[in-house]
């Protein structure tokens, strides 16, 4: 079981530029935490969750629904009531390969119309399939169809009600379609390098300063980049509005953490905006930032290879965000078109881009 977090004070900008920037990164001066999520005071709430076994022991397979359980406590080991939380929201998404990762409407039984409240996940505070008896929980997912196959990770954000800064992420992995555990491409322990504080123990990253929410939630950072996930994938919660079109567009984890430590070197109208056209960046808030190491380095993240060996549109435009993969005809004059031509799907990235270059395609 691992520790729940009291979210104290201390949750400010100013701390987190602090710890990114304090001896440019070279390492976290404590180990990161070894349990999902990082260590400090005891909480007043002990959630815990698990989900039912698949039929033949490895994975969930056509057909199978699988159950979440949630249990309500307090630290003393007394039943809480659902009604004790704000919010109880469960998410889950998968396979974990970026280009792939989506929010498993069809299994949630979500809605993915963003117009809606709420949208990409269950409020099991309030849905009316949730089967509550004492302080558990039991929410049955939709049959397996055709998911991907793959890794699926299952998390569920708690707050309580009366005091929010008890908080807490739970985070369970299961198998779909496939017995292949399927590797992360990058761990807690990368991001601790910049991210997690000395003394606190505690993920510092966007979710932590009071936003939206008054006391800030920073539960969501607490297993980078599983945590983020639930919400940042290719079809899930998080979304912005394109500033040059004004459609609503899916903001994957790749986009966001890419452009963020990219923050300054980006070019596109898009991500910086534009003040003659009035138009506000996606990025916007985030143009000062100077990453503390060669970005171009991509190992400082990375706990594998992929980055060479399997280049793709998404995360390679999301630092050339001024490249222009599409038809030319539609190219925006502030764009640049992709030397090696359009291209409309990922298929024939590493024909140029080989990994023997290092990710980098030859000159024309």
């Amino acid at each position: 079981m691992r520790k729940k977090m009291l979210w104290g004070g201390g949750i400010l900008l100013l701390a987190a530029l602090l710890t990114i920037f304090a001896g440019a990164c070279e390492g976290p001066t404590q180990p990161p935490p070894t349990t999902p999520g990082p260590q400090g005071e005891q909480s007043d709430i002990d959630v815990t969750m698990s989900v039912s076994k698949p039929s033949n022991g490895q994975f969930f397979t056509a057909g199978e629904k699988p159950v979440i359980t949630v249990t309500l406590k307090d630290a003393s080991g007394a039943a809480l009531a659902r009604e004790d939380f704000s919010s109880l929201g469960l998410y889950m998404y998968g396979p974990q390969e970026p280009t792939k990762t989506v929010t498993a409407v069809k299994l949630l039984n979500a809605s993915a119309d963003r117009s809606k409240t709420p949208h990409h996940y269950i409020e099991l505070a309030k849905d009316a399939n949730v089967e509550v008896k004492d302080n558990v929980l039991k929410y049955n997912l939709q049959p397996v169809t055709d998911e991907e196959p793959g890794t699926y990770t299952v998390t569920l954000r708690a707050s309580l009600k009366a005091d929010p800064l008890q908080q807490d992420f739970e985070v369970v992995d299961v198998q779909i379609g496939t017995a292949t555990v399927e590797p992360q491409i990058v761990e807690r322990e990368k991001c601790a390098a910049c991210h997690l504080g000395a003394d606190s123990g505690q993920f510092y990253f966007h979710h932590v300063d009071p936003g939206r929410s008054p006391t800030g939630s920073p539960a969501i950072d607490s297993w980078p980049v599983k945590t983020c996930k639930s919400c940042h994938n290719n079809e899930g919660y998080a979304a912005f509005r394109d500033p040059t079109t004004g459609d609503r567009v899916p903001d994957p984890i790749v986009n966001r953490v890419h452009g963020v430590h990219n923050g300054s070197h980006l070019e596109s109208v898009r991500n910086i905006g534009s003040q003659e056209a009035n138009i506000a960046g996606i990025f916007g808030d985030y143009l000062h930032v100077e990453f503390p190491a060669n970005v171009k380095n991509c190992t400082t993240c990375h706990v594998d290879d992929r980055w060479k060996t399997e280049p793709n549109r998404v995360a390679c435009g999301a630092c050339h965000d001024n490249t222009w993969f599409g038809d030319l005809a539609a190219k925006p004059e502030t764009m640049e078109a992709h030397p090696g031509g359009p291209q409309t799907n990922d298929a024939n990235c590493s024909t140029c881009h080989t990994p023997d270059s290092g990710g980098m395609a030859p000159p024309i």
